[in-house]
This record gives structure tokens, sequence and C-alpha cells, in this order.
């Protein structure tokens, strides 16, 4: 069940960031779901940037609050449109109703220096993408009583190669007695341009803005085991 879930997991990045389901009647409001980045002005006005380029306005903000009070950075959601409005190509802004989380998506720290690995990751999707200056990736990591998805993992630049960058992906606590596997996402805010190019001398960035690179994300899956991603294209924003 776990292998088949985190398949899910892996095929949704697939689909796209914002795709309607296909279950809806005639009768009933379209149903969306997307990636977003959360952002919050601290007065409890609540705007999300989807993975596409929308901007979404929840009518409901305080219904996408964790219950500790707080918001999420990262969200995979579902929602409606509010009455009156429809998805028009060359709109970008829309009032939304919140409807629900489709999975987790943590946004562990990054971190510019090595970490130490202490528990081996059980799987990774074949590809990533960025999107709003996060690199995102669908996981699926050995869990204990204590594990935090916020806390216990890091993402750092281990090395260059043939012009491309990888990113090594580490679980820093130990998990002694694994009750099981979890999937879901995680989103790892990038780092600028400037401290990759004075880390990376040799690397390359292309595009029209000349911020764009190639990447992998790997990590320990036992003992001299690698598991990678394959290779995929990112745009640093900043």
């Amino acid at each position: 069940m776990k292998q088949i879930k985190f398949l899910v997991l892996a095929f949704t990045i697939l689909l796209g960031t914002t795709f309607t389901s296909c279950l809806d009647s005639d009768d009933s409001p379209a149903t969306y779901y997307a990636f977003a980045t959360v952002n919050n002005n601290m007065l409890g006005y609540i705007t999300l940037t989807t993975d596409d380029g929308l901007t979404l306005t929840p009518a409901n903000p305080t219904d996408m609050k964790y219950s500790n009070g707080d918001y999420p950075d990262r969200v995979y959601i579902a929602y409606n449109l509010v009455e009156g409005q429809e998805m028009q190509q060359g709109i970008t802004k829309y009032d939304i109703k919140f409807l629900g989380y489709m999975n987790e998506v943590a946004a562990p720290d990054y971190s510019s220096e090595p970490v130490e690995s202490k528990t081996y990751i059980y799987q990774l999707a074949e590809e990533g993408w960025a999107a709003n200056n996060y690199l995102n990736i669908a996981v699926s990591i050995k869990y204990g009583e204590d594990t935090n998805t916020k806390t216990d993992f890091a993402l750092y630049p281990d090395k260059v190669e043939d012009n491309v960058l990888y990113f090594r992906l580490v679980h820093k606590e130990e998990v002694a007695k694994a009750n099981g596997t979890y999937s879901y996402y995680m989103s790892f805010f990038l780092p600028t341009k400037s401290s990759l190019q004075s880390k990376f001398e040799e690397l390359e960035f292309s595009g029209d803005n000349n911020d764009e690179i190639q990447v992998v994300i790997t990590a320990e899956e036992g003992e001299d085991t690698i598991i990678k991603t394959n290779p995929f294209k990112i745009r640093l924003l900043r």
C-alpha cells in the first residue's frame, strides 16, 4: 500500500501543478488541485501563489491553519472558485474556497554545508521540480515515534559533475526502530545564484537570463547504496 501511495504522489507531479477533477458533475463547481506557496502578511491576510503562476485568495483562510495556529509554507490543496468566477486563459488571480489538504508538503531546512545522514531514505521520485524558488520532491521515508518532517531532514549542495549540480537529501535524525514508511512531498527554499557560484566555480548557468541549471537529487537508500532522481532543470529567482 505504501508503494502504491508513493507512485500516486510521483504521478501527481507529472499531471502539472493545477488541474481539475474529472469527477465533477455539471451541477457542482469544479474542484481544482494545486501546489502553492503561502504568502502570509502576519495580519491574517493570506494569498497563495501556485507553482504555475496563479494567485489565489481564499475566502476561508482560517480553515488553512494547522492545529497549532500556524499556516504552512508550502501546500498541496483542493479548492473551488467562488461563485461567479471561472478559469480563463490569461486570468491569473482568483478568489477561492479552500476545501482541504491533499497531502503534506513539508518544508525542511536547506543547508549550504554537508549534513550527516543518520537514517536511510526509503524512496525518491524519478523527478523533482522547482517553482516559487522552492525545490520539490516526492519522498518516502522511514519514520519513528518522534519523526518531525520539518526539522529532521535537510538538503545540501553536494557536487558538480558534467555541469549538473547534485543535491543530497538526508534524514539527520536516527530512527532506531522504524514504525513504517510514510510518503509525502518536501520543498526546500533554494539558495541564491551567487552562493552556488562561489561554492562551485565550475558551475555554468544557461537560459535567457543565465539563471538555469540541471540538477539531480540523491539520497542514501542503504549502506553504499545511493538513489537519485533523473536530471531536471531549475531556475534560480535570486
